[in-house]
């Protein structure tokens, strides 16, 4: 499969698959890491600092929520191809994660 690259391949790229109708981006797995963080760091965050005052919490954390498990399904892969295929990561994981994210 050829695979052109858009942009500059620093953090992350832009790259257009043969097969695939529109580009996708690429990142680096540190990036992927670091964003994937921010994320769940921003839920906490929202979860213990809302109040009743904000309308739209109910509808919000569901969302983030969710954008953070894709987030997650996309780091979870990175790592298992970086295992399989004899790669370090390229960033230390907390010896323990929340339980809920």
């Amino acid at each position: 499969m050829a695979i052109k690259l858009l942009t500059p391949p620093h953090n992350f790229a832009v790259c257009k698959m043969e097969d695939r109708n529109y580009p996708g981006v690429v990142f680096q797995g540190d990036s992927l890491f670091a964003l994937y963080g921010l994320l769940r760091k921003t839920l906490k965050e929202l979860e213990t600092n809302s109040n009743s005052e904000f309308e739209d919490r109910e509808s919000v954390i569901p969302d983030l929520e969710y954008e953070i498990e894709k987030f997650k399904s996309v780091l979870d892969s990175y790592e298992q191809v970086l295992e399989q295929n004899g790669f370090d990561l390229p960033y230390v994981k907390p010896k323990i994660e929340s339980a809920r994210v």
